[in-house]
């Protein structure tokens, strides 16, 4: 059995994939429990579901108004500078809610900006980070890599609002804008 599933797990011999997943993992699961601070957040600012709403359409209408023009920069361009660029700005992002939040100085139309900061960044992030896989591994390994890089986001889908509920109820939101900001760093 071993040894039929064993060409599924080949793309983690190549060291670059595995450094990328390795860094590229609690990344993702801290994106998701942004995701679900920043909609806690906009709630207790508001207590609107039009503002939630609105949070939420900031975060995704970046995607779709520069989703086409960011795949053809990341095709264009050193793909690994446009990534390391791109998570210098999610730091930023990060460290703007953590510092506006802890200095109590945050109000949703900040949430809100700050958002629209955050999906216009990923517009350019993903295109920019699935590209870089088939330059990590070898050719043949380049299926199985594009599906271990599938199942490490939906698997971040799933663990990171699950932590960001433990963390919201015991410490508030807070600490997640920082943790975020810290895993930003080890995709740099």
């Amino acid at each position: 059995v071993l040894h039929a599933i064993a060409p599924v797990f080949r793309s983690f011999r190549n060291r670059n994939f595995r450094i990328f997943t390795l860094t590229n993992c609690p990344s993702l699961i801290t994106d998701w429990m942004t995701r679900v601070a920043v909609g806690y957040l906009a709630w207790d600012l508001t207590h609107s579901a039009t503002w939630l709403g609105i949070i939420g359409f900031a975060e995704l209408f970046p995607s779709l108004l520069f989703g086409v023009f960011a795949g053809a920069i990341a095709d264009r361009f050193d793909r690994r500078w446009l990534m390391i660029f791109s998570q210098f700005l999610l730091v930023t992002q990060a460290v703007a809610l953590s510092f506006f939040t802890y200095a109590d100085l945050m109000t949703v139309e900040l949430l809100a900006a700050l958002t629209f900061y955050f999906g216009a960044i990923k517009a350019l992030d993903q295109p920019t980070r699935h590209s870089l896989i088939p330059g990590l591994v070898r050719k043949e390994d380049v299926s199985t890599a594009i599906g271990f890089d599938s199942i490490s986001f939906n698997t971040a889908r799933i663990i990171g609002p699950a932590i960001a509920g433990g963390v919201i109820i015991t410490y508030g939101v807070g600490p997640i804008f920082i943790a975020n900001s810290i895993t930003f760093t080890f995709f740099m």
